[in-house]
């Protein structure tokens, strides 16, 4: 087999003398390998959340109730509207035996700062970009400068991953790719187009349970479910909720985790000729299809139709919000008014296999429309095309995939410069009169002000309907009888706690 990865000789030698019958191992179905491999700071996908928490570790935490919580910082505070304090672990190496300072993590924001590439241009790296500076107070408290205020800023942290300063800047983010060095419980042994091997990390502040983790892709989700059937992986990432029933017969177990992203179709509200610029005509489509259908029939109900671009556990989350409900009548009569009683076509353009029974969900979505005289032509597209629609605009149709992205637990963030305004390089949507609340709700340094204002812009998407707003996407994976610890935070699992009896 060739490998990619070779056995890094930071530490591992001790690892590597343990007798191989006592190794425990640990195998993970994924989805997909991750594009951007050991590299956390390039443009990834959502398969590199499943992998590279295994080596790398953050600034802080967000758990499942959506509170902050440390991991590589201790404690934190606002010492001005313009200053964040961040007071760090003085207990952590990386694996490499590099230890964790504030020198060291300002050097590696630092870099992001200053480079320009496409390897640091995801968007772990978007919250350094917008530090105004960074200082050493001492050796474990780091000093973040902000151009404008950020009263959540831990919160947005959240998302950059820190490597080890003095590797990054001898292989730089091109380097990380087949080189990572992080201070997580794993480090990476062995990586090729079949299979990645993470092997315990010893210098690891976070010891982990198990030897070793391996991680098999297998795209399709019964394809996952066959596996684990027969034993040859532990677990598997996002099955489908029809296949649970045949793990329960099997002894097996499905967990639920909390939700990353609220799912809705952009519409084209800019372009000439789209019957989308009409606010009446998208309300008529979100009033047009039966979400609580969808979502009892293919995915068991297990989450709920979303009445806002958030979920209740964020920041900013109004209860008073409703979801739309399904009324065809009134979607009909609000066509209409419209000017399309007999009805308009369009076309939607999605990257098929990113979610479980998509295209089940687009058919049952395009029966719907159809039912109040709006035609849906589905085209199905490449997901590096739908990316570079996403960042760059370009759409043939007048629908696109979309989604409001929930990891820091912050409902402004898919607003404020964010894909969902008028800030984004290839806007869809534009309202300048929400967008000015969105700017000063960016830079409101008083919590309660800003979620006041982050409500009010919600309100406002909610009534406008922006887009076809879904429900949040169902995060299902599948796990054997040999796994006895499971715990995702925030849709990150937590790997040091992952065991498996043997």
């Amino acid at each position: 087999m060739i490998r990619a990865f070779a056995v890094f000789a930071f530490g591992l030698a001790a690892v590597a003398a343990l007798p191989a019958a006592a190794e425990t191992v640990a195998r993970i179905g994924l989805t997909a390998m991750p594009p951007e491999r050991g590299n956390p700071y390039g443009v990834a996908g959502a398969t590199a959340n499943f992998v590279l928490p295994t080596m790398y570790d953050r600034l802080v935490l967000i758990d499942n109730d959506g509170q902050v919580q440390p991991q590589l910082a201790e404690r934190w505070e606002m010492r001005d509207p313009l200053t964040w304090v961040f007071h760090l672990r003085r207990d952590v190496v990386f694996a490499n035996g590099e230890r964790l300072d504030a020198a060291g993590v300002k050097a590696v924001l630092d870099m992001i700062r200053a480079d320009s590439s496409a390897a640091s241009s995801g968007v772990s790296s978007r919250e350094a970009r917008r530090l105004a500076g960074i200082e050493v107070e001492d050796t474990h408290t780091l000093v973040l400068k902000l151009a404008e205020p950020n009263a959540v800023l831990p919160r947005h942290l959240y998302i950059t991953p820190i490597t080890a300063p003095a590797h990054l800047k001898k292989v730089g983010f091109e380097g990380l790719i087949a080189a990572p060095m992080g201070s997580g419980p794993f480090v990476a042994e062995e990586w090729n187009a079949s299979k990645i091997v993470m092997r315990a990390n010893p210098t690891s502040w976070r010891a982990p349970k198990v030897d070793k983790i391996e991680f098999i892709p297998l795209p399709e989700p019964t394809t996952r479910v066959q596996a684990l059937l027969t034993g040859r992986i532990d677990a598997a990432i996002a099955i489908d909720p029809a296949q649970v029933p045949v793990l329960e017969a099997a002894g097996l177990r499905a967990h639920q985790r909390r939700a990353m992203r609220v799912l809705a179709i952009a519409l084209q509200t800019l372009k000439e000729g789209s019957p989308f610029r009409d606010e009446r005509v998208r309300q008529a489509v979100n009033y047009g299809v039966n979400r609580q259908a969808i979502t009892d029939t293919l995915w068991g109900g297990l989450v709920a139709p979303a009445s806002q671009a958030t979920i209740p556990e964020a920041l900013g989350y109004d209860p008073d919000l409703k979801a739309y409900p399904y009324d065809p009548d009134k979607a009909k009569a609000l066509l209409a008014e419209a000017g399309y009683a007999n009805g308009f076509e369009f076309t939607y353009e999605f990257p098929s296999g990113t979610l479980p029974s998509d295209g089940a969900i687009m058919q049952q979505i395009a029966s719907d429309l159809g039912k109040i005289g709006v035609k849906m032509s589905v085209l199905p597209i490449s997901y590096a095309t739908f990316a570079r629609y996403y960042t760059q605009g370009g759409w043939r149709g007048e629908a696109l995939l979309a989604d409001y992205p929930i990891s820091s637990l912050d409902a402004l963030r898919s607003f404020y410069r964010s894909a969902h305004s008028c800030d984004w390089p290839a806007p869809w949507f534009c309202d300048r009169a929400i967008q000015a609340v969105i700017d000063a709700a960016g830079i409101e340094p008083d919590l309660e002000k800003r979620t006041a204002m982050t409500r009010e812009v919600l309100r406002h998407y909610h009534a406008t309907a922006q887009s076809l707003l879904l429900f949040p996407v169902l995060g299902l994976d599948a796990l054997g009888q040999r796994i006895t610890a499971w715990e995702p935070w925030n849709d990150i699992i937590q790997y040091h706690k992952l065991d498996v009896a043997n």
